[in-house]
C-alpha cells in the first residue's frame, strides 16, 4: 500500500501522511475498516 493508496481509501490528504513510511503506512491500515465504517 502506497501513501497515495492509502490517502485515496481514506480521503486523508497525501500531506497528512507523507512523513509515514511503508510500515508506518501498514500499521495504520487498522484504521481503514473505522473510517469506511
Amino acid at each position: 500500500m502506497t501513501i497515495q493508496d492509502f490517502s485515496e481509501w481514506t480521503g486523508l490528504p497525501t500531506s497528512m501522511l507523507r512523513h509515514y513510511d511503508k510500515e508506518g503506512l501498514l500499521h495504520y491500515q487498522w484504521m481503514i475498516p473505522v473510517v469506511h465504517g
